[in-house]
């Protein structure tokens, strides 16, 4: 009886530690799911709070993005574009580094800002660019001529045609007269003293400031026969001639300003002794200070034979070089002429080449004026599509004749495609009103 009970008891016992252990063992697997459920909820909810920390992250970057050009503003901006344009200095980090590289970064920061786009603007910028490409198109399929053709200067051309019609397009509403007074004024105040310390530097000093050479590039032709001609941070002085009348243009016409600084600006041309300068300062002078008085051309008189008293060796040297055909520079103008219009360039004209390949025949060309450059580099239909839209933006867009007169002059040296500038330039002559530029 005893064994028997002994045995009911050992049976309970074990059935009892059974149940305890499935107990315990459910228990554990519990723990274990209700802990595989906190860890699978902590690392969703970790997955969460990293996301929106990323989120919360991007947007504050974009409200301090946002900030700041709020804090800079726009126009700064538009006018360190035109700045930088202006540095065509002779060596590749101004050509391509301050004239390109920076205005189209700069440009981004406007275009990310504008939400309205003028569509005259965006027209006009479409027909330069199938004009340009067209012209490379149908050139580089003339198996004669398409080894001389320079394809990158056209895709630099193509980037400067779309940057800038873009930026004006869509700045439109930027382009008033605090803006023209204010950019005019920096690149008049900054291209004088540069020219100004070279003439400091080489009269006083007898140092020759090449600001292209200093910078790794070519140098510059400051010197003509003994004679010292300083070129601020261009190649040559008729090329700062060139710019000079574009900010002087942008002053008085577009700022509305004869000033000091439009003084400054007019009288540091015959500074740099070059014949074209020289030539320059009596034209833009006489345009916007002469009036139809004795006095006034008594004064003019003067200044003309005073003008040219003081370049008269340097006007009869060029003069008998001209004569006796040593005259590289316009007897390789001529030379284009005479093979434009005796070629079949007559209707595709030369395109962007590459001058090196001519041993310097067709140096000449892109500098024979805006109204004959049309021509020699896209054929005569081209050119005068070009040229009827450059007229009617003179006509319409600019209403007073003495404006009408230095818009016309600006572009006699400016008139290079390759030169970023000269597109800001010609879209504002094209597309801005000067009668709608207010304060």
């Amino acid at each position: 009886m005893r064994t028997s009970s002994g045995k009911n008891f050992a049976v309970a016992r074990y059935i009892v530690l059974n149940l305890l252990a499935v107990e315990k063992s459910f228990k554990a697997g519990i723990k274990r799911s209700k802990r595989k459920r906190i860890a699978a909820m902590r690392a969703s909810h970790n997955s969460l709070r990293g996301k929106e920390l990323r989120n919360l992250a991007l947007n504050f970057s974009m409200l301090r993005y946002n900030m700041l050009l709020k804090r800079v503003n726009l126009k700064t901006i538009l006018i360190a574009i035109l700045f930088f344009s202006s540095l065509r200095i002779t060596a590749p980090i101004g050509i391509y580094g301050f004239t390109f590289l920076l205005p189209t970064v700069l440009s981004g920061l406007i275009l990310i800002k504008s939400n309205q786009f003028n569509k005259n603007t965006i027209f006009v910028m479409f027909l330069f660019e199938v004009i340009v490409l067209t012209n490379a198109l149908i050139l580089n399929n003339n198996a004669g001529w398409s080894k001389y053709l320079h394809l990158e200067m056209y895709l630099f051309i193509s980037a400067n045609i779309f940057i800038y019609g873009t930026l004006l397009s869509s700045s439109n509403r930027l382009l008033d007269k605090y803006f023209f007074d204010n950019a005019s004024k920096v690149l008049i105040m900054f291209h004088v003293s540069a020219l100004i310390l070279q003439v400091v530097a080489w009269y006083i000093f007898s140092i020759d400031i090449d600001y292209g050479l200093i910078l790794g590039g070519n140098e510059h032709r400051a010197f003509y026969y003994g004679l010292y001609r300083p070129t601020g941070v261009y190649a040559e002085p008729s090329i700062y001639a060139g710019y000079m009348i574009i900010f002087l243009c942008l002053r008085y016409v577009y700022a509305g300003k004869m000033d000091k600084w439009f003084l400054l600006g007019l009288i540091s041309l015959p500074v740099t002794l070059s014949t074209f300068a020289v030539l320059a300062f009596i034209v833009v002078a006489t345009i916007v200070y002469f009036r139809p008085k004795i006095s006034n051309l008594f004064v003019l008189f003067i200044g003309l034979v005073f003008i040219f008293y003081s370049q008269f060796e340097s006007l009869v040297e060029r003069y008998s070089k001209f004569i006796s055909g040593t005259d590289g520079s316009n007897n390789a103008k001529l030379y284009i002429l005479e093979q434009w219009y005796n070629s079949d360039f007559y209707f595709t004209g030369f395109g962007t080449i590459k001058k090196v390949m001519f041993d310097g025949r067709l140096d000449g060309l892109g500098d024979l004026t805006f109204y004959i450059n049309m021509f020699m580099q896209f054929g005569v239909f081209s050119g005068l599509i070009l040229l009827i839209l450059f007229f009617a933006g003179v006509y319409f867009n600019v209403k007073d004749n003495r404006k009408r007169l230095f818009l016309l002059f600006s572009v006699v040296k400016f008139s290079s495609f390759s030169h970023p500038m000269f597109w800001f330039f010609l879209y504002l002559i094209i597309s801005k009103n000067d009668e709608k530029i207010t304060n």
